[in-house]
């Protein structure tokens, strides 16, 4: 998801949690905490586990708080997530006559997960001129699986963690059938000693991590302050695929905090090699500033190899008088993020080590940093709610990506210029019945190649006690520099759930018409899909 489809459906279950709407909450909060990390995760994870509490949801709301204990040990928020566990805990007890208060046994082993299939068939139409062409882009069933694992002992914690999935393809001529391991990884840990390690594919997004990877990481908490971790593994580039022997790293970190009730600070440093040479060497820093009305979150990450700067990265969100709330974002990083494998790019090679056959180590340093460029962006964004039903929000933003040399018979690009946009949305919750949703978003962007204008509109109408409907329509209009043309795209889509206990069926249909003014000639495009499929969640 994009940050802006993050802040979205974020700010969708907000309004839902807020009216004890938590059916419609708790998917929602589900899809985003599943996203790598971003500044608001922490509070999305601890809104669903109490929107899973309030559903009757114990297990899976004493899963949702340990998780966030094991991800977020510092601040303010563990120690409100401790009290809700406790009185969980307290709640489930037997009571004085031997029943228990609570349906849930006492059983250390908390098991919860989910299986789904989704149907996907996507047909497309073009019409230029003469030319007329039908294709169909994807026809295919996707599987996912997902299954967390916990035992809470009286000292030693487990955890387990798998998420993977199957593409069934069933193109003649497809990318083929395709299985993906997102997640699957083994957790121990020792509250009394202070210590824990994990093993197996997991994310990272701290301490220089940043992607998957398959390896262990483990810490130990040194002072109460002051907690040392250590890692190694190998970088994964997708989930598609295993373990890369020969690409490997090892680093430390330092988490520190809280202090003044306020700061937690990170330091660390990796050493990243592939084929045998420097890869990624690099130290950094995170800082993490929260007071409430005010969260604050830096990042800076220096490549020591290459002494030069990878990425700076601060974010703010802030709470102002009359409700109003400011979030500003500045980003300033190379792109892609600076490593010797960035060598490979337009390289007639497809393993790294071939290029030590056509150039030597130096040369195969500049030729990275001639293959990476730098990319800075800034936005600022501001939301209010209006009563109790509507939500308005307004967000700007502009985006930089810069040139790269010609060098090793690869071109030079030149810089993208800088590219800006400005949104706003408006969503409203029960203007039509109890249970519903709608929004409507106008958002205009302008570069050196293009300039768009798009007009969306969507809702989430309640249909009886389980049913919900998603009718959504966006325009868009636009206009290339390349060629002087102009477009005009439709897009209708229709969504149904019907959602029980554990089982959710869904449909979903759309389309999507285009008709482009080349001046002399004309193209008509359409694109239709349709999807079809179950989640099943225990």
């Amino acid at each position: 998801m994009t940050p802006d489809e993050i802040k979205g459906t974020l700010a969708q279950a907000k309004v839902a949690f807020r009216h004890k709407d938590y059916a419609t909450a708790i998917p929602l909060l589900t899809q985003i905490t599943q996203q790598p990390e971003f500044p608001q995760r922490a509070e999305a994870q601890e809104m669903l586990a109490l929107a899973r509490e309030r559903s009757g949801q114990v297990a899976h709301a004493k899963a949702e708080y340990e998780d966030y204990l094991q991800r977020y040990p510092t601040g303010d928020g563990p120690t409100r997530v401790r009290k809700r566990l406790q009185a969980l805990a307290w709640a489930s007890r037997p009571g004085r006559s031997g029943a228990a208060d609570s349906d849930h046994d006492e059983s250390p082993w908390r098991v919860y997960g989910g299986f789904s299939q989704i149907y996907r068939q996507d047909q497309s139409h073009l019409e230029s001129g003469l030319a007329v062409s039908d294709q169909t882009t994807q026809n295919a069933l996707l599987s996912d699986v997902s299954l967390v694992a916990r035992r809470h002992g009286e000292r030693f914690d487990f955890t387990t963690r798998a998420s993977a999935g199957y593409s069934y393809d069933m193109l003649a001529d497809g990318p083929g059938s395709q299985s993906r391991v997102s997640m699957l990884f083994a957790e121990f840990a020792d509250r009394i000693a202070g210590w824990y390690a994990r093993l197996g594919r997991q994310a990272g997004g701290s301490a220089g991590l940043m992607g998957t990877f398959d390896g262990m990481q483990a810490g130990y908490q040194l002072w109460p302050r002051l907690r040392v971790n250590g890692f190694f593994g190998f970088p994964v580039d997708s989930t598609r695929e295993g373990p890369d022997s020969e690409r490997r790293f090892v680093g430390i970190s330092a988490d520190v905090g809280t202090l003044a009730n306020a700061w937690d600070l990170s330091f660390y440093a990796v050493d990243q090699q592939y084929s045998g040479v420097t890869d990624r060497q690099a130290v950094g820093t995170e800082v993490r500033y929260f007071r409430p009305g005010i969260t604050l979150v830096g990042l800076a990450d220096f490549d020591i190899h290459y002494s030069t700067l990878n990425t700076v990265l601060l974010l703010g969100t802030f709470a102002l008088p009359a409700r109003w709330t400011l979030n500003l974002n500045l980003d300033h990083r190379k792109s892609p993020g600076l490593s010797t494998r960035n060598a490979m790019i337009g390289q007639p090679v497809r393993r790294f080590d071939e290029l030590f056959g056509l150039y030597t180590p130096q040369e195969i340093e500049q030729l990275a940093l001639d293959r990476t460029s730098e990319s800075t962006m800034y936005s600022a964004g501001v939301s209010r709610p209006f009563g109790e039903r509507w939500q308005w929000s307004l967000d700007a933003s502009t985006m930089t990506l810069g040139s790269t040399r010609e060098s090793g018979g690869v071109p030079a690009t030149p810089s993208s210029g800088t590219d800006t946009a400005v949104s706003t949305q408006a969503m409203g919750y029960g203007l039509f019945g109890r249970g519903d949703v709608t929004s409507l978003g106008l958002q205009y962007q302008t570069g050196e190649s293009a300039q768009m204008l798009s007009l969306g509109v969507g809702a989430q109408l309640p249909v009886g006690e389980r049913w919900r409907v998603g009718p959504r329509l966006r325009l868009d209009q636009r206009k290339l520099e390349s060629d002087r043309s102009t477009s005009l795209v439709y897009s209708p889509a229709l969504r149904a759930e019907m959602r029980g206990k554990h089982l959710t069926f869904e449909v979903e249909g759309g389309a999507e018409f285009g008709s482009r003014d080349l001046g002399t000639s004309s193209e008509d495009t359409s694109r239709y899909y349709f999807s079809l499929g179950y989640r099943y969640d225990f």
